[in-house]
């Protein structure tokens, strides 16, 4: 298979890309037409509110854990919280931040109120937050991964109770999938294809990656799972993410992939655009808070926030459907993918969304991020006081 590469360039980069692709005759070559995407950047504002109304015992001690947002950066996602208020009806008498996997990994505002006087308190905190995606990615990264990166990221390697990489009848999948290809980009898009090529999705109980692939059938929690267990024993570090969608009471999963370039990328194994194009979702908000007094520890669930676009937004995305990749049975759309080096100006998360949630080091509020750097460079209102 021949790969002949046309480009226009300006200054910051190209601007336009071609792949003009010849098959030739082995089995196992992967036909590729990549086109320039609708759209290459796209930028949405959201004011959230989200409020919540926590049942307390007058005159006793009650602690509230509220699940707390955070900013995350990518070389395709972007979730940056520029401002953040709390208002409380009754003002706590102390406030920290603390970390939970109670079922669900969670970053949590602990509130407490020594005796309050009332038996209901409303919380309401108000942001401002900037989604941005971009519909380009880089990465040269091939399998297998230097031993230094899988023993980095032995976390997202391993097997838990939900997600088995072990499982022997995952290996004559992996077997088909690395005779195709060992660039880790299109292993994860393969990977993606099975997924949405054997599974069937369906609605209910959340199963593990073993139950989705003995059953054939799974929502986005195992499906996801499934395809966590599959690159895991391929070698890619991977991990699901739990988001909400923007607008709407209900929630999703999908997955992210690391390329030791590149960093953490989205992807989406449950419909065949499994691409980081969507801007329709805020990640890491949690869908439950707890309270503990002395009638016990009580867990609140729902979608706490309502979201409000700043401006006019048209999901311009959603027209994005020129192909990537055309596979045996699936069109994958949505991203621009170049086989080459991560160019430095882009910004490399290095940590899951999941080791973020759990990381102390990381606080949540408000974030500011310095051009082109892999950390941000200041922390701002981490800690949501009465007046903040």
């Amino acid at each position: 298979m021949i790969n002949f590469r046309l480009r226009r360039w300006v200054r910051g980069g190209p601007v336009l890309a071609v792949w003009v692709v010849f098959v030739g005759a082995t089995a196992n070559s992967v036909r590729a037409a990549t086109y320039a995407p609708v759209k290459a950047h796209d930028t949405r504002m959201l004011n959230i509110v989200r409020r919540y109304s926590i049942p307390v015992i007058a005159g006793q001690k009650n602690v509230a854990a509220l699940p707390a947002m955070f900013s995350f950066w990518g070389a395709t996602n972007q979730q940056i919280i520029l401002k953040s208020s709390f208002s409380y009806s009754v003002a706590p008498d102390r406030i920290r931040i603390t970390a939970d996997d109670l079922g669900m990994k969670r970053r949590n505002y602990e509130l407490t109120w020594n005796a309050p006087r009332t038996s209901k308190i409303v919380v309401t905190q108000k942001l401002l937050v900037k989604l941005h995606y971009d519909a380009v990615l880089y990465t040269s990264a091939w399998l297998p991964y230097a031993p230094k990166v899988l023993a980095s990221y032995r976390v997202q390697l391993r097997k838990t109770k939900t997600i088995n990489p072990d499982n022997p009848s995952l290996g004559p999948i992996c077997n088909k999938i690395l005779a195709r290809t060992k660039w880790a980009q299109e292993v994860v898009q393969l990977t993606c294809d099975w997924i949405n090529n054997h599974v069937t999705f369906q609605s209910g109980d959340s199963a593990s990656s073993d139950q989705t692939l003995q059953t054939r059938r799974g929502n986005c929690e195992g499906m996801s799972r499934l395809a966590c267990a599959l690159l895991r024993r391929m070698g890619i570090p991977a991990s699901k993410v739990d988001v909400k969608f923007i607008g709407a009471d209900s929630g999703h999963a999908f997955i992210e992939a690391y390329f030791p370039d590149a960093g953490w990328v989205f992807y989406d194994p449950t419909n065949h655009l499994h691409g980081f194009e969507s801007l329709d979702y805020l990640a890491a908000t949690g869908w439950s808070y707890h309270v503990a007094n002395s009638s016990g520890f009580h867990w609140y669930t729902g979608y706490f926030c309502k979201e409000k676009d700043v401006s006019p937004y048209d999901d311009r995305l959603q027209l994005m459907r020129y192909p990537m990749r055309r596979g045996p049975k699936a069109t994958v759309a949505g991203a621009h993918v170049w086989n080459d080096p991560t160019p430095r100006n882009v910004k490399v998360r290095r940590q899951s969304i999941s080791a973020m949630i759990m990381d102390m080091s990381v606080p949540p509020g408000v974030r500011k991020y310095s051009s082109g750097a892999e950390q941000p460079e200041k922390s701002v209102s981490t800690i949501p006081s009465a007046k903040h």
